[in-house]
């Protein structure tokens, strides 16, 4: 709700300037160093296994039965929006801070089969692991075009900060006999799992647009990419963390997370007094 209620003023604020600032034109972006802004969109987080770890053990030559089965990067959508300050560097090349929040989605599957002479058990595990970050992004853009619609492309650097993080376990337990097989346990379950990720890590960003001015404030449609540089994952609290392991029977492993995002940026330029014959 906090989150919500900050994006809520900065958009009254850049609102209220573009009705002061309507009828000025590019060249007011050009004339000040400083512009300020909004973005929000969405995104989609992949994963890269570098290492995969589980509960259960296997005869050699079958680790393949405890791997996990991930979701497409598709279909692990979240949300993300913060604040956009940005400095002119030269005429072509700015430079971003852009602070906000995002939310990481992915999700995984184990699969268990325990056979008898009278049938077997099957176990599906679906999880889905759900963390939110306070995200500070750096990132250098050049503007291929002067006027009113400009094409960019940048990159640069981020850091994630852990705010808090959920996982969301669907598990079905199925009696599979010689003539039969019942459903005989199904549940739906979510615990907070906050020291299963490291309190910060690191990434490269990727990103291309296009602005386009319109009135007093100028509006981009962004594509980025990020890619963690770390493994996100706490390796000393993969093992301690007795709950997850013991309600969910899941591991987590080391992993690259990529992730994807379509942002609509909103900025203003802060327009500095000229007083008593000098410029603020």
């Amino acid at each position: 709700m906090r989150e919500i209620l900050i994006a809520i003023f900065a958009l009254i604020t850049a609102t209220g300037y573009s009705q002061l600032a309507g009828n000025q034109s590019r060249d007011l972006f050009a004339a000040e160093n400083f512009a300020f802004g909004i973005r929000g969109g969405v995104n989609a987080t992949g994963v890269i296994v570098k290492q995969s770890f589980a509960v259960f053990s296997t005869l050699p030559g079958q680790e393949e039965l405890t791997e996990k089965t991930y979701e497409k990067m598709s279909e692990n959508r979240a949300l993300e929006f913060g604040l956009v300050l940005q400095y002119k560097l030269g005429e072509r090349v700015k430079f971003n801070f852009n602070p906000g929040f995002t939310n990481y989605n992915y999700a995984f599957t184990n699969t268990y089969n325990w056979q008898s002479a009278s049938g077997s058990l099957n176990a599906e595990y679906i999880h889905n692991y759900k963390t939110r970050y306070l995200n500070l992004p750096f990132v250098l853009s050049f503007h291929f075009l002067n006027g009113n619609i400009q094409p960019y492309a940048g990159g640069g650097m981020y850091l994630n900060y852990r705010r808090d993080a959920f996982l969301r376990t669907e598990y079905n337990l199925t009696d599979a006999g010689v003539d039969t097989s019942n459903n005989i346990f199904m549940e739906d379950t979510e615990i907070a799992t906050p020291e299963t990720f490291l309190d910060k890590y690191y990434g490269a960003i990727a990103n291309l647009g296009v602005t386009y001015l319109l009135g007093g404030i100028e509006v981009a449609f962004e594509l980025q990419y990020n890619s963690s540089l770390l493994n996100p994952v706490s390796a000393k609290n993969r093992y301690e963390e007795q709950q997850i392991i013991g309600q969910t029977y899941t591991l987590p492993d080391d992993v690259l997370l990529q992730h994807t995002a379509a942002q609509l940026v909103f900025t203003i330029p802060v327009v500095c007094e000229a007083r008593n014959g000098y410029r603020n």
